[in-house]
């Protein structure tokens, strides 16, 4: 069972890998092709849709998580009967959902285009809105449900190998919308068009995979708790991805909004590849806190946390002192606006570590069932970023904006990492303080000492050369360090790979 659990994680982590990687590489490749032929302008209208729908998503209030969890006891259990009274609970919360989003997406849109900074004509604005708006709602009213059995099964790689398919297809079809060089609406239709392929294709392999899936029975809407808890994470979650490029679209101009999209974009996939391992074993947490007693899964935590820890201050130093070089040429021959930004990318690093290395303690937390605790932490987040946005955006504009982020991630790290620690697996915090801030300090004289030699690069071929080189030298380095001052944890995950290898 132990070990079934574990091929389904290597699955998922392996998918959603290939599937970022894909993603993130073709988008870089295609955000340059809309950038050359569209403009910054387009670019950001663009990027403030994708934005705009994330607001929107706050509808569906958490269910997903919620639903999740209530299907680990039944699916441990083999009880059919009540994992289909779950999903039709489920089916229902979404339709409704997906109604409301629909209609408020639309009323929303019309409104917003009002206040937009832009020199896109209003009636094609309202229309990239729709064509974003219309395949999430789709997604919600036909295919969550089935999605969150998959999740719930294990099987999010499943969704993972059809999502790397729908990238490939989609990005295939912006390349020839640009290579033509046919109206910028088509690269919303298409993006529309892929999406909603990926939705109905879901759907048909959950059902081929559940012949026993019967969305006819009595609904058990008690079994979905802790909703309205969840929605407190989701809230902040918002106020973190979406306040940065309003503020922009609306007081700076979408030109601007371009800027943070390529910065965010290029971290965005740096987070994704971790999310990748972050996200891999957090079903079968899940399923672990159901069956196993609390000191195995303890043991379990203690190393995937440490892993965690590990690969993000490898990752995130090196892309520090590559993302200028990287920036530099990839907007080499753009004038509508400056790229060339420290600002951004020191904030961005900073933020994404920090809310990287409290993942493992949030996964805990939700999959054990404590919403209410996770709603306690998320909300004192959600205030701090409330209350120091516009102090910190009034003195230092958007960069303000960053800084509250960061104070607020610092926070809420604090306080899941401290709760896991010191209330739900006791007497282990000075373990992680010990591996977090040995590695954030080696991290930090890495990225000062590479930064002073590495300045411009004039290719992609130094360039990926270089990162490589930057890449090896910073894991190579940070493991010895690691070895020196954690080998209990170091020795632990090369024993896990020798047992995986021989």
């Amino acid at each position: 069972m132990i070990e079934s659990k574990k091929k389904k994680s290597f699955f998922t982590f392996l998918t959603a890998l290939i599937f970022t990687l894909l993603h993130g590489f073709l988008g870089l490749i295609t955000t340059r092709l809309i950038l050359g032929v569209y403009g910054s302008d387009f670019n950001g209208v663009n990027a403030t849709a994708n934005q705009f729908v994330n607001i929107l998503l706050l509808l569906e209030g958490g269910f997903t998580l919620s639903t999740n969890v209530a299907l680990f006891k039944p699916l441990s259990n083999d009880d059919e009967n009540e994992v289909n009274r779950v999903l039709v609970a489920t089916s229902k919360i979404f339709q409704r959902v997906g109604t409301i989003f629909l209609i408020v997406g639309i009323i929303a849109s019309a409104l917003y285009i009002k206040v937009i900074n832009t020199e896109i004509p209003q009636l094609q604005v309202f229309l990239l809105f729709l064509f974003t708006i219309i395949p999430s709602a789709f997604n919600l009213i036909y295919t969550s449900k089935y999605a969150v059995l998959l999740q719930a099964e294990q099987k999010e790689y499943l969704i993972n190998a059809i999502n790397t398919f729908i990238i490939i297809l989609t990005q295939t079809l912006l390349i020839l919308v640009t290579s033509f060089r046919l109206h910028y609406l088509f690269i919303r239709i298409a993006h529309m068009t892929c999406s909603i392929i990926a939705s109905i294709t879901i759907v048909y392999i959950c059902k081929k995979n559940n012949k026993t899936l019967n969305l006819h029975v009595e609904p058990n809407y008690s079994a979905i708790k802790g909703t309205k808890d969840v929605l407190i994470q989701k809230i902040t979650g918002l106020i973190y991805g979406t306040v940065p490029v309003l503020y922009m679209s609306i007081f700076l101009g979408s030109v601007y909004v371009s800027v943070y999209a390529v910065y965010n974009s290029i971290f965005t996939l740096v987070k994704n590849i971790l999310y990748s391992l972050v996200n891999a074993p957090r079903m079968s947490f899940g399923a672990l806190i159901a069956e196993k007693d609390t000191e195995y899964v303890k043991e379990q935590f203690l190393l995937y946390e440490f892993i965690i820890v590990f690969f993000s201050t490898i990752i995130f130093c090196s892309a520090l002192v590559m993302i200028i070089p990287f920036i530099l040429l990839y907007t080499r021959g753009i004038t509508d606006i400056e790229y060339n930004d420290n600002r951004i990318a020191i904030m961005l690093t900073l933020i994404g570590f920090v809310e990287i290395i409290h993942i493992p303690s949030g996964h805990i937390i939700n999959m054990s069932g404590n919403f209410s605790y996770s709603k306690k932490f998320q909300l004192v987040a959600a205030i701090l970023l409330i209350v120091l946005i516009p102090i910190a955006s009034h003195y230092w504009g958007f960069i303000g904006i960053l800084v509250s982020i960061f104070c607020a991630a610092i926070a809420l790290a604090i306080m899941e990492i401290a709760y896991i620690h010191n209330r739900y697996f006791h007497k282990t915090l000075g373990r992680i303080n010990r591996i977090i801030f040995s590695n954030l300090l080696f991290s930090t004289l890495l990225s000062i000492i590479e930064l002073h030699y590495i300045n411009n690069i004039d290719s992609y071929y130094k360039f990926f050369i270089i990162g490589f080189i930057v890449l090896l030298a910073n894991s190579f380095i940070l493991l010895v360090v690691n070895y020196l001052i954690n080998r209990k944890e170091v020795v632990q995950v090369l024993n896990l790979i020798k047992n995986r290898i021989l």
